[in-house]
């Protein structure tokens, strides 16, 4: 969401433009039960479970450095409430020693900024997509478990995010499953992207490299129509992020491959079109 002051980059300071922009989210959360709140600490430090999201100007990252060219790191820590797997907290290390100029003023001071916010635990862990059926809820599918249980997931969300009792599990014993962050509606079909790779293998994205996978769902995700790999066997590059789309008669499906580099992660996208047989 922007603001004025993110738009015309004249905030007077960080912390100004930061306040704003979270003014501007708590309006539209205002029907949720979420909602940020900025808390200037002076004496307190990016730290994994302390529960405080940070937006820190460090000149490290828990004493790594930074690197050429890199502006910002991201550390999400996850934490198992109940089975499942929930980001307790995710820091965001500032580099300190580049040159930011998206406001006016002086670095600023404290360095440490957190966000707190009232949380909804969502059943699901990392690469989430939504859809909205039309009868005031909301579908999310997701990935739960850890590598050795890796498994997607279907839930029904009141309008206020919180959880429903009805959620759909797709485990497959062979394979894990993730990351099905392409989602898209078209009649009274579900299409999802995700990837999956043989379950109980090397945890590396190198060593054992993720597949993308296509599933078609009936419109109350209880029924899987079509499961399975999609692509010319490539081996995809990290998570993948499958993305999908439906214009007409055709289903476009974009995805990371490896780019045949001596880095096995260099991504390459890749767009494939498929017919849709009705």
């Amino acid at each position: 969401m922007e603001t004025t002051a993110t738009r015309r980059h004249d905030a007077p300071t960080w912390e100004a433009c930061a306040r704003e922009s979270l003014l501007a989210w708590n309006t539209a959360l205002a029907s949720t039960p979420l909602h940020f709140a900025a808390r200037l600490d002076p004496t307190h430090r990016p730290r994994a479970f302390d529960g405080r999201s940070s937006v820190a100007f460090t000149p490290d990252v828990f004493g790594l450095p930074f690197g050429p060219a890199l502006l910002s790191v991201t550390q999400t820590t996850t934490t198992i409430r109940s089975g499942l797997p929930v980001a307790s907290d995710a820091d965001i290390f500032l580099n300190h020693a580049a040159p930011f100029n998206c406001y006016r003023g002086a670095m600023p001071t404290p360095p440490v900024h957190d966000l707190v916010f009232d949380e909804t635990t969502l059943p699901s862990d990392i690469g989430n997509s939504f859809l909205e059926p039309g009868d005031e809820s909301l579908r999310m599918l997701g990935s739960t478990g850890p590598h050795s249980s890796a498994q997607l997931q279907a839930s029904r969300l009141n309008a206020d995010f919180a959880p429903q009792t009805e959620i759909v599990t797709f485990y497959d014993a062979a394979i894990e499953q993730t990351f099905p962050t392409g989602v898209v509606v078209s009649d009274d079909l579900v299409f999802t992207g995700s990837i999956f790779r043989v379950r109980g293998g090397d945890l590396s994205l190198g060593a054992n490299p993720y597949r993308p996978r296509l599933k078609v769902l009936s419109s109350d995700l209880q029924n899987v129509l079509y499961d399975e790999a999609v692509g010319d066997g490539s081996l995809g590059a990290s998570h993948i992020h499958p993305t999908i789309a439906i214009s007409d008669d055709r289903l476009y499906f974009a995805r990371s491959q490896q780019a045949g580099t001596a880095f096995q992660t260099t991504p390459q996208v890749v767009l494939e079109v498929y017919a849709l047989l009705r």
